[in-house]
């Protein structure tokens, strides 16, 4: 005697339909990401508020990482790091951080400002930017006050 195959649970049919339907989803959201406008920043650009002429240094030259190309998704959030060379005798605080390139948003800055800059110390500051929602190619122009 043959015996007769089991039918389907409700159940298990509900679970085959789930991961269909979840894989579309992957798939769809995947095909997006890559269908997505291109922000290409090509190098940052600083330029310094400050009080005393050697201050806009203490970030290095005013063009940083040219020719150094960076691809992200437009809209997409990346980080900038910048390294602080205060190699001055007096303190200085770093009040604003403002980008300057039009479409492209300051989130956050790590450490929050404002940030202390003691003489012949270095400090690490990480910003995160969103970019903007459409295609762009060239500097990410960014302008940091100190007092």
């Amino acid at each position: 005697m043959k015996a007769e195959p089991k039918a389907w649970s409700k159940t298990k049919g509900f679970t085959v339909i789930i991961l269909v339907y979840a894989g579309v989803l992957a798939i769809l959201l995947i095909n997006a990401n890559f269908n997505k406008p291109q922000v290409n920043l090509i190098g940052l650009g600083l330029k310094g508020n400050v009080p005393c002429s050697p201050c806009i240094y203490y970030f290095g030259s005013s063009f940083q990482n040219a020719g150094k190309q960076q691809s992200i998704p437009a809209g997409e959030q990346f980080t900038v790091t910048t390294i602080s060379d205060h190699s001055g005798s007096q303190t200085h605080i770093l009040t604003n951080i403002s980008i300057l390139s039009p479409g492209f948003t300051l989130i956050s800055a790590f450490p929050s400002l404002p940030i202390v800059l003691n003489p012949k110390h270095h400090t690490k500051i990480t910003m995160v930017v969103e970019a903007p929602d459409y295609a762009y190619t060239g500097l990410l122009l960014y302008q940091m006050t100190i007092s």
